[in-house]
């Protein structure tokens, strides 16, 4: 159904894009836990994808401070919230006050730049019903890491395939830039999923590193905290939850942001007409 089609478009020509003005840029990243490697006080089988909204008027502003706020950290080359919170990489054995000072500005260059913030979520109880339909059909259940990557795919595809009704409902119809962290650098190819009717550059979706495009970043936030979120109310729930300073961040990061949160399953999924 997709496919991966040559475009002729270097790492380059996409920044151009991205802060050209009048567009839309949504930037997408992933955040959960597999089965297979929780701990005992984890949240079980959470898997969820967002997207972060940006004008590309806005984006040029946090690129700006974006810029500043790695020239202050010799060597910092992205932001990634699951390094700074659990002291990895480049923030081994740093100061918790250092780590949570960068957590602190980059969610406020997120909370200046970001409109919008859809997510999909895709837990166990919906993979259980899925699983239900399959048994019927008479296929095999998959192993643990198979659903888990079949949860990832699912929450993907309904994200992906439901974000231009949602964009046109909130925004009307603008040129839109779609950038997913993958793997590797951008290789000239995009992932071909809407109609033409959408203003899509490339007419599809970019995989690439994260730290060639800082607006990833805004998405690993999003992602990271919305995951943190639910573990967070998990704990409250079974009253065995102190945060910590990292979480005592979050916390009020997404006091801030919490009305740009939409599940994107509680939007229609049939397509709108394109705005005039």
């Amino acid at each position: 159904m997709n496919s991966e089609t040559e475009f002729a478009a270097s790492l380059e020509e996409l920044q151009i894009e991205l802060c050209r003005p009048g567009r839309l840029l949504v930037f997408i990243d992933d955040s959960g836990t597999p089965e297979q490697r929780l701990g005992k006080d984890l949240v079980r089988d959470f898997k969820l994808h967002a997207a972060a909204i940006v004008r590309s008027e806005d984006y040029r502003l946090f690129l700006r401070d974006h810029r500043a706020l790695l020239s202050h950290y010799d060597g910092m080359k992205e932001f990634h919230t699951v390094d700074i919170v659990n002291e990895k990489h480049f923030w081994e054995g740093r100061d918790p006050a250092t780590r949570r000072l960068v957590l602190e500005t980059f969610g406020r260059h997120f909370t200046s730049a970001v409109q919008l913030v859809p997510y999909v979520h895709i837990g166990i109880e919906q993979y259980n019903e899925c699983l239900e339909k399959i048994r019927e059909m008479g296929a095999r259940p998959s192993p643990p890491e198979v659903r888990w990557e079949l949860q990832s795919e699912g929450a993907r595809f309904v994200l992906l395939k439901t974000l231009i009704p949602l964009i046109w409902k909130t925004f009307g119809n603008h040129p839109l830039v779609i950038v997913e962290d993958g793997e590797g650098a951008l290789n000239k190819h995009c992932e071909h999923m809407f109609s033409s009717e959408a203003d899509v550059f490339g007419d599809g979706v970019f995989r690439v590193k994260s730290e060639d495009v800082p607006g990833v970043q805004l998405a690993d936030l999003a992602a990271y905290t919305w995951n943190r979120m639910h573990r967070i109310k998990a704990y409250l729930n079974q009253q065995r939850f102190k945060p910590g300073t990292f979480d005592e961040a979050l916390l009020d990061f997404f006091g801030e942001n919490k009305h740009k949160f939409r599940s994107i399953l509680d939007e229609p999924l049939s397509e709108p007409e394109a705005a005039e």
